[in-house]
């Protein structure tokens, strides 16, 4: 109820008119004007409690984001695959990585946010239609998601064999291992969850809430996907072992891998550095170590080829540090959410009514917020590859433009490499020849010369 002082500045910025209006008379004595003022204030619509503001809030969050992100995720995930299982990518066991990450992040947001999205217009949720499409529903959508991160995880733990342990990049690092690694973290993440096809089913709902009145003094107890009788326990504790698995132990094996990767890179950019300045030869000039020995590039093409790798191996880098700083940005509310909601349900005890559902309620928006940041992680990888991966927007632009990748076909490769083989006989330069005292002397130019040629031919 407003002051005295409130009364008399809204009555004297009232018009005459709207004075005589809205108390019969504007020459009225204060008294009555502060009377007709008070019962005219009494008749305005009160504030809506906190509980309905927050679940207003919830409201429009999960109708309007939801489209959004699944229209953006699914159009970006669906070009992503087909850009990273182009021939040019598919060589690369990064890219192999992510083109089941852009798979499996397309069924998180079509099994999980879709669904929400439609509880939330219609008022149905999906899990509660049949027992099978709540076992189901449960087991697939715990197992892409944890999947998805796993397969972030995986391609972090390849990035950092091949910063930090570059010998064994080769033979670790492939499109082979890469195939394998998928196959067991994909089995291991099913096994792990195939519980849910017995542990879950449709229950009778024990929220009060739910039950429909009908007449005759019966009530209608509508059926919810829940816990099956005698897993309520292992359901309790589940929700902290699956985020363990989903947001804890990758977000603390991203942070340990992630700085080891920054500091590695940092490392390297600070030697070449002091090189580039130690004198006028070694600054035209780039040191390698390949086959057991220190080699001085002193070629502009070797220089050049070295130099390209390297940039390329670190526009890499950065792209995948990008993937890997979002996934912890998107997902590190859901962490704290968990630890606040275990202390709020430990305070709830001795809360009034009121008071408990006024934490319900702001609990709620809070986990809506969370969630689709958590589902904004699936839907946003193919605009991160955009703006960090060079390779990536050379991909999409010959994909868009359909232009040939540039390079010689397979055709004139074949023929340009008989040509060569043909001018070598005809002028009489065999294997044999470049070595006088035939093929069993391997000499240091011989032997610098298969050092200087093999990554070429490893590239290529």
């Amino acid at each position: 109820m407003p002051n005295e002082t409130d009364i008399w500045w809204m009555w004297s910025n009232l018009s005459e008119d709207y004075k005589a209006v809205l108390c019969g008379d504007k020459d009225l004595p204060w008294p009555e004007v502060r009377v007709c003022l008070e019962r005219e204030y009494a008749q305005l619509p009160k504030d809506q409690p906190d509980e309905d503001v927050y679940k207003h809030y919830h409201d429009v969050l999960m109708t309007y984001i939801p489209p959004i992100l699944l229209i953006l995720g699914t159009f970006g995930n669906v070009l992503s695959f087909i850009i990273l299982t182009r021939r040019p990518m598919r060589r690369v066991s990064t890219y192999l990585y992510l083109a089941v990450l852009s798979v499996m992040d397309t069924l998180v947001l079509q099994v999980g946010l879709l669904r929400l999205w439609i509880g939330t217009l219609t008022g149905v949720e999906i899990k509660n239609l049949a027992s099978w499409v709540c076992k189901s529903v449960t087991a697939l959508g715990y197992t892409v998601s944890d999947y998805s991160v796993w397969l972030i995880l995986a391609v972090t733990v390849e990035r950092y064999i091949a910063v930090n342990h570059p010998l064994k990049a080769h033979s670790m690092c492939n499109t082979r291992k890469a195939t394998r690694v998928i196959v067991c973290v994909g089995t291991v993440i099913f096994a792990v969850n195939f519980h849910f096809f017995f542990t879950v089913g449709l229950q009778q709902s024990k929220d009060r809430s739910h039950h429909v009145s009908k007449g005759n003094n019966t009530t209608e107890i509508p059926m919810v996907c829940e816990a099956n009788a005698g897993f309520e326990e292992l359901m309790q504790y589940w929700q902290w072992v699956d985020a363990f698995l989903y947001s804890f132990l990758p977000f603390l094996i991203l942070i340990v891998l992630n700085g080891r990767i920054i500091y590695k890179v940092m490392k390297a950019k600070a030697s070449r550095d002091r090189m580039s300045g130690t004198g006028s030869t070694r600054s035209r000039s780039m040191v390698v170590h390949y086959c057991g020995e220190t080699k001085v590039l002193s070629s502009p093409r070797e220089a050049k080829v070295q130099s390209s790798s390297q940039e390329g191996s670190t526009r890499l880098t950065v792209m995948l540090l990008t993937i890997s700083f979002a996934f912890l940005i998107t997902t590190l509310p859901v962490n704290v959410l968990m630890i606040l909601s275990n202390y709020w349900n430990s305070q709830m005890d001795g809360m009034s009514p009121e008071e408990k559902k006024h934490v319900v309620s702001r609990g709620l928006l809070l986990q809506t917020v969370t969630q689709l940041l958590m589902y904004t992680n699936h839907a946003m990888n193919f605009y991160l590859y955009c703006a960090a991966g060079q390779k990536f927007r050379q991909e999409l632009c010959r994909l868009i433009r359909k232009r040939p990748r540039p390079g010689l076909s397979i055709s004139a490769a074949a023929t340009h490499r008989n040509t060569i083989h043909t001018r070598g006989i005809k002028n009489g330069l065999t294997l044999k020849s470049l070595t006088p005292e035939g093929p069993s002397a391997v000499t240091d130019e011989s032997r610098s010369l298969k050092c200087k040629y093999s990554p070429i031919q490893r590239h290529l």
